[in-house]
């Protein structure tokens, strides 16, 4: 086995982690997470292994792609799969789009696309705070209430029930179930979830919480470790939004809503709670 190199394998379409093969297992360093799902769904399923390794998202949607029976790789999509990605435990994750991996004529003309330039906005958010101590707030003890709780959970059932009915004919029955109600209700899909991710750190000095569209959800302050400003982080621009009253005391709960749609007219928006200290 070569020691000077790090192992990981993509497994199975359409949702699969690299430690779920067990003659690949023993050799994977760097679980690699694939879904085109709600992303937050297998990363977290990977990021609570007994046997855990350090997970990132080798795949989702790309950009101007949409494979049949996946919710397609629009710019909004594309937003929601990398922020649900980062607060929930993933290491990172990689990008890629219809023209990059087919080289597609023009694809030269197609590298700085809005999809790329937001994905920069994700990663310049993230680098600058300590997105490595962030933990996912998987039992909602930080954003107690408003996180779409229904829409979470129909995305850890997909995870669960919509891997490839061959490897698992026992739920082929509810994984096909399952996939028409995906189809006709839009339950689980990306373009219609409603699930808020959102992590802290373990000393309280950040929370970060991805709001998918507009709602209000609820925060425990207590979470965090002082007095907290708080703010709103644009996706699609980059650019922070004041929240009236800042910073706010850590204690009791208290209630936050996005300001308005987005630079692109979306709904989908990061809450950041930072004391002092936090970088």
């Amino acid at each position: 086995m070569d020691s000077n190199h790090i192992h990981t394998v993509e497994l199975n379409y359409s949702t699969s982690g690299s430690l779920e093969d067990q003659s690949w297992a023993p050799l994977i360093e760097l679980n690699a997470a694939y879904t085109y799902f709600p992303t937050y769904a297998q990363v977290l399923t990977e990021y609570n292994r007994s046997n855990f390794k350090p997970v990132f998202m080798v795949e989702a949607n790309y950009e101007f792609e949409h494979n049949s029976g996946t919710d397609g790789g629009s710019t909004q999509n594309l937003r929601r799969q990398e922020y649900w990605t980062m607060l929930s435990g993933a290491t990172g994750q990689l990008y890629s789009s219809a023209h990059s991996w087919q080289l597609q004529k023009g694809w030269k003309s197609n590298l700085d696309t809005p999809g790329v330039i937001q994905l920069g906005y994700m990663k310049n958010l993230f680098a600058s705070k300590k997105w490595y101590d962030l933990i996912p707030d998987q039992t909602h003890t930080v954003v107690t209430a408003g996180y779409g709780r229904f829409s979470c959970l129909a995305g850890m059932a997909l995870a669960y029930y919509g891997k490839d009915p061959s490897l698992f004919k026992d739920l082929s029955f509810i994984a096909g179930v399952l996939g028409r109600l995906r189809k006709h209700f839009a339950i689980g899909s990306i373009t219609t979830s409603t699930c808020v991710t959102a992590a802290r750190t373990s000393d309280g000095s950040l929370v970060m919480a991805y709001l998918p569209t507009i709602l209000t959800i609820t925060v425990d302050m207590s979470k965090l470790a002082s007095m907290a400003t708080a703010r709103w982080y644009d996706p699609t621009n980059g650019e922070y939004t004041n929240i009236d009253g800042s910073p706010f005391v850590n204690t009791g709960s208290r209630k936050f809503t996005p300001p308005g749609n987005n630079s692109s007219g979306d709904g989908d928006w990061v809450l950041m709670l930072e004391v002092s200290a936090a970088r």
